[in-house]
């Protein structure tokens, strides 16, 4: 039988202790969840005198370990699991909230970098996925190829990918679950807005793909979507860089980022629906 408790959770910590009367846990993996989003993994690796002294093992049941979380308010959704069990340790103050935040719960920042590279670790992710988690969340850009295979492999059409379906896969990965995907054409700036718009507006996760049958550029602020208040203008950008949108590319773009949008055709768009 496990025993445990969560001791104290911040935005960005959280730490307790597991216990198990018939092994040690000692080193073993625990991970915290809101819902199915895992944003945050560590080991029990901590002495706790108060525990040795109460009789319960070595006393090497603690730990903490970092995590993400969108708003304070979601404190009480987190729960802390044991790798490789069902055993879940709630909160005594646990309580069911609504979900609902006048900005959606950041899809990326569910998960630290951290836990990314413990998923890697572990052989969860592939190359492709991890520098696709990893470069949104310290950067809020990804640009995605959609070329398959070597040139002299490729074989029908143009030997590219459906960017369709490389925006289903990424926003699935993001979401940890089969997503709704909507595809949109932006014809200007006043488009590129409009999806701003709606993600404030909750009506849609705050990543979206950006795909073009011609070449054009976006210049984007790098990290900017980290910051802590920002506007969507336009009009001046410090350390900009250019991305490109292209037929053999789907440019994945965290809408809080600031950039100059250059693109003068019309260009698609996807984002997930949410609700």
């Amino acid at each position: 039988m496990l025993k445990g408790a969560i001791d104290h959770i911040s935005p960005n910590e959280i730490g307790g202790w597991i216990y198990s009367a018939t092994a040690s846990l000692r080193n073993h993996t625990v991970l915290a969840f809101i819902d199915d989003a895992c944003i945050g993994a560590g080991r029990v690796e901590l002495y706790r005198e108060d525990l040795a002294d109460a009789g319960l093992g070595d006393g090497f049941l603690g730990f903490k370990f970092p995590v993400n979380l969108a708003s304070v308010e979601e404190a009480p959704l987190v729960v802390v699991k044991l790798e490789g069990s069902d055993a879940v340790i709630i909160q005594p103050s646990a309580r069911l909230v609504s979900r609902t935040l006048s900005r959606p719960c950041t899809i990326v920042t569910a998960r630290t970098l951290a836990s990314i590279e413990w998923m890697r670790a572990r052989a969860w992710l592939d190359q492709t996925e991890y520098d696709f988690l990893r470069m949104m969340f310290r950067f809020g850009v990804y640009d995605l190829s959609l070329r398959q295979g070597k040139p002299g492999e490729r074989s029908g059409g143009n030997g590219l990918r459906d960017p369709l379906e490389g925006a289903q896969d990424m926003f699935d990965l993001l979401c940890n679950t089969r997503t709704e995907v909507a595809t949109d054409v932006l014809t200007q700036a006043s488009g590129w807005r409009s999806q701003v718009e709606r993600f404030q507006e909750g009506a849609t996760e705050p990543i979206i793909a950006v795909w073009s049958p011609q070449r054009a550029s976006i210049s984007l602020a790098e990290g900017s979507h980290q910051a802590a208040a920002h506007t969507s203008s336009d009009a001046h950008i410090v350390r900009a860089v250019d991305y490109a949108v292209a037929p053999d590319r789907l440019l994945f773009i965290d809408l809080r980022c600031r950039l100059k949008w250059k693109v003068e055709h019309p260009v698609r768009c996807y984002s997930v629906v949410l609700g």
